[in-house]
């Protein structure tokens, strides 16, 4: 929503502020303002190495501010090819990656402020800057890991150039309780999850007998229920996509490892329903694979689930590029890759699988919810452009990768696994709703407001639900 500053002291002090800049001029720009309101800024390359960094970060004298324009340089077109999307991506977060750790090895009181341009989607406005989105999940992960070292996420207008850093100026040295904003015609909007009931009756959406049903991740336990429920709905061509697929038919009746034995069931389950189903063990980032799959699909293409993921848990400063990518590489390529090859298609639906932790900000998530925010920015991208789109930050379903990997955590967070008939259930409900972007999970909120790190500077993002408690 739009709000204006509240009333902030501004901070005193000659400070100084370390400034990674970047290839737009914004640098220039902000080091100059600074100049001029007093302060001492260094201007460095965002793409300076660790190394390096770290000298910076540890000089004796104290830092006041750290400011990353980096991400500005992440925008790309409809024709950036998805390997170039994701790597922009990942060159925008590595950098960022490095300063968190630095700053916690400096034991700096300086605050990180991350800085993007028309990454967020306000007023229903969405451009092409879904790898600068990326920031915005790592940074809601960060300010949790580092609360101390937070300083905020600022959303720059992308048709404002000329205001844009005298907004940020003010922002960096009179901070309030806001540490999400965006700017939009000279006004200030700020970040808040509130409850949003899509109406009992949302508008008609069909599941066509004529027409295929792309499932990515389609072997996973959450892709086979897709499947199935898919097929309930009248679906009678599926195409479910995996990392490895399934043995060749010929091999379906000697000994197999039980999980593969599982998926086979499931699949002979749905074909002696009538089902025409493809199994294909293809890289949804492959955009050659991808295609060829598609192509050879008899019936038109009519919807498409995307559902495949890669989890690397580990605190921010923990993480590498190696990591980095492993997780971007189906998320950011992945979508990129369905978005290209389906943009001319009159499809149904168009589903992307986010997680809880983009929204939240989960300490141990923030490479994961990175790429997820990668997916929110795309279903604004498509909505705005008038193709189907549906994001879905998912809190825990069982049998996901969420309840697998860290059941114990989410538990002290509140979160409860929904059984698969609640989750798809309430996607039955969103699709065709009209929203591009939600949040889905069964919530304890104020137990989960309890677990937020005291003097950070997100409680303000959550609070409409905290009173809401366990029945949320």
């Amino acid at each position: 929503p739009e709000q204006p500053r509240s009333p902030a002291p501004t901070l005193s002090g000659e400070g100084r502020w370390l400034i990674l800049s970047d290839q737009t001029g914004v640098g220039p720009q902000l080091e100059a303002a600074l100049h001029g309101r007093g302060r001492s800024p260094i201007l460095i390359a965002a793409a300076v190495d660790a190394a390096t960094l770290g000298g910076y970060l540890a000089r004796p004298a104290s830092w006041e501010g750290v400011v990353y324009l980096g991400g500005l340089d992440a925008s790309s077109d409809e024709l950036t090819p998805a390997a170039e999307v994701a790597a922009r991506a990942q060159r925008a977060i590595v950098p960022v990656l490095a300063l968190i750790k630095g700053l916690a090895d400096a034991s700096s009181s300086a605050r990180l402020w991350i800085v993007t341009r028309g990454a967020c989607p306000v007023d229903q406005q969405a451009g092409l800057a879904c790898g600068q989105a990326t920031l915005w999940g790592l940074g809601r992960a960060a300010a949790v890991e580092h609360p101390a070292a937070w300083g905020g996420l600022v959303d720059l207008d992308p048709q404002q150039s000329a205001t844009a850093v005298d907004a940020l100026v003010t922002e960096l040295l009179a901070p309030d309780a806001e540490d999400q904003i965006a700017f939009r015609r000279s006004r200030r909007h700020v970040a808040r999850l509130t409850a949003a009931r899509p109406p009992a009756a949302s508008a008609p959406w069909t599941v066509s007998a004529e027409g295929a049903y792309l499932v990515t991740g389609g072997l996973g336990g959450i892709g086979l229920q897709l499947a199935r429920w898919l097929v309930a709905r009248g679906a009678r061509h599926l195409i479910l996509t995996s990392r490895h697929g399934l043995p060749d038919r010929s091999e379906w009746q000697r000994d197999q490892a039980n999980e593969v034995r599982q998926r086979i069931a499931a699949i002979a389950e749905l074909e002696a329903q009538g089902v025409q189903v493809t199994v294909a063990a293809v890289d949804v980032a492959d955009i050659e694979q991808m295609k060829a799959l598609l192509a050879a699909s008899a019936p038109p293409l009519r919807g498409v689930v995307h559902a495949a993921g890669v989890l690397s848990d580990g605190l921010l400063s923990h993480q590498d590029a190696a990591r980095l990518q492993a997780v971007l590489r189906p998320k950011v390529e992945g979508a990129w890759v369905l978005h290209q090859l389906t943009r001319q298609q009159p499809l149904d639906f168009f589903v992307l699988f986010s997680s809880i932790a983009t929204t939240l900000g989960l300490v141990g998530n923030g490479v994961y919810a990175a790429a997820n925010a990668f997916l929110d920015a795309l279903a604004a991208l498509r909505q705005a452009q008038a193709l189907p789109a549906l994001s879905i930050a998912w809190g825990l379903w069982a049998e996901g990768m969420g309840e697998r990997s860290r059941p114990a955590l989410f538990a002290e967070l509140g979160a409860r696994a929904m059984p698969p008939a609640l989750a798809l259930s309430a996607l039955q409900r969103l699709l065709g709703s009209g929203m591009s972007q939600c949040l889905v999970a069964a919530m304890d909120w104020r137990k989960f407001a309890a677990t937020l790190p005291p003097g950070g500077r997100h409680g303000q993002l959550r609070q409409p639900l905290l009173g809401k408690g366990a029945d949320s």
